[in-house]
């Protein structure tokens, strides 16, 4: 019986549960604002491309920077064959940060930076003289869309990726090119072009050597973000860049693209981590109420199975059948006489409440007066007595039936009671 009650209690739980979250769930507003950050699956983040670069790289060589880089680049004991990556709208970089980026390169590092405003990144990469060796240029369109093409080596041709963007705010938008400066004499690997409306070619991504490293430069950081990693084109495109990165660990920077005064958040327990998806969440919630729902059910105390004892016998019936056998068998039924006689009148005495003694010529007289048996009865019974107890021998069938007398007595006392 209580199983079935838990069960029962159990399912209508989860229903009602069920039914709470289907009338009552939170209505999930998408934020199209380009905030470029991996804890975030709002269409212009990197959560996904946080992911997929360690599908690709492997699960455990993505680390996440939330520190200067001076206090992490110059600790990386093998550059060459690590890369350092950070996507955004624009960086806050330290002239330590740039030191210690140019050291990481120089032993052979791979620095990949895509952002929408290279301002602060101008005097990043010079030449022996000092010259600028790639240079920008932007403007601010209402063009949302990228046309980029990347070499198919299979068919030894160009694939055209399309990036259209969708809700994206075209008053702070930016859209950077790449160009190489009049003083540059070696022509950096150009990876991906972009075809312009005029016609004109220039570079959307460039690699640039330095040292025994090099920069790869991207100028279109929304390629990477959600809305489009989740398609094929945005796959390909990545497999592609990734392709140019050395098999080993990547460090992903997540401080240096916001301000100063702004630090990036650090998820502080796995608590928040589950929080922040929604089936984690859920699966926690379902988790808690089962939990909550078994105390509840047990939290009286279980008692062990209570055995089925045998019911007492009443052995002072055995016993006196037990004896009766015994005076039966001897044939002198003389002292079971006595007794039996001694007995019926004290209990006829007890019954009837009679205070006369039973000894006293009174006594059958008050018997039959409460009883109403005829006083003649009454009397046959004490002359049959007398007349046993002065034979020598009594014979069973007397006996038999001077007991048979006593009971019938006894039962129109018993009637006359009640």
């Amino acid at each position: 019986m209580r199983r079935p009650l838990i069960v029962l209690s159990t399912i209508a739980f989860i229903a009602a549960l069920i039914a709470w979250y289907i009338l009552f769930r939170p209505v999930q507003v998408v934020h199209w604002g380009r905030t470029y950050s991996i804890h975030n699956k709002n269409p212009y983040d990197l959560w996904l491309m946080h992911e997929l670069i360690g599908g690709i790289q492997g699960e455990d060589s993505v680390n996440t920077i939330y520190h200067p880089l001076d206090s992490v680049l110059d600790k990386i004991t093998a550059p060459e064959i690590s890369t350092y990556i950070c996507i955004g709208q624009e960086a806050f970089y330290t002239p330590n940060d740039f030191w210690e980026m140019a050291q990481f390169v120089e032993n052979g590092g791979t620095v990949f930076l895509s952002f929408e405003k290279w301002f602060s990144l101008s005097n990043l990469i010079l030449d022996e003289n000092e010259n600028w060796v790639v240079e920008t240029d932007f403007s601010f369109d209402l063009d949302t869309s990228w046309v980029i093409t990347i070499p198919d080596d299979e068919r030894l041709s160009w694939d055209t990726l399309h990036f259209v963007t969708k809700n994206i705010d075209t008053n702070a938008l930016i859209r950077p090119v790449f160009y190489f400066a009049d003083s540059m004499q070696i022509i950096p690997d150009t990876l991906i072009r972009e075809y312009l409306d005029s016609g004109e070619r220039e570079a959307l991504c460039i690699a640039i050597p330095m040292g025994a490293g090099r920069f790869i430069l991207h100028a279109g950081p929304l390629c990477f973000t959600n809305y489009f990693m989740r398609e094929e084109t945005g796959k390909r495109h990545l497999e592609y860049l990734a392709s140019f990165f050395p098999n080993g660990p990547v460090y992903w920077d997540e401080h240096s693209k916001l301000p100063f005064s702004q630090p990036p958040p650090q998820p502080s327990s796995y608590l928040d981590y589950v929080l922040k998806h929604a089936a984690l969440r859920w699966a926690w919630y379902l988790i808690l109420a089962g939990a909550t729902l078994y105390v509840l059910s047990q939290v009286r105390r279980r008692q062990r199975a209570i055995p089925v004892l045998k019911q007492l016998e009443n052995t002072s019936i055995h016993y006196a059948e037990t004896l009766g056998d015994l005076y039966y068998s001897t044939g002198d039924h003389l002292y079971w006489l006595k007794v039996r006689s001694e007995l019926f009148w004290q209990g006829v005495r007890n019954t009837l409440n009679i205070q006369v003694s039973i000894q006293s010529p009174e006594f059958t007289k008050e018997v039959a007066s409460k009883s109403g048996i005829a006083l003649s009865e009454l009397e046959s019974i004490r002359t049959k007595y007398t007349s046993l107890l002065r034979r020598p021998a009594i014979p069973s069938g007397e006996v038999i039936a001077f007991e048979e007398k006593l009971q019938y007595i006894l039962k129109q006392i018993k009637n006359a009671k009640h």
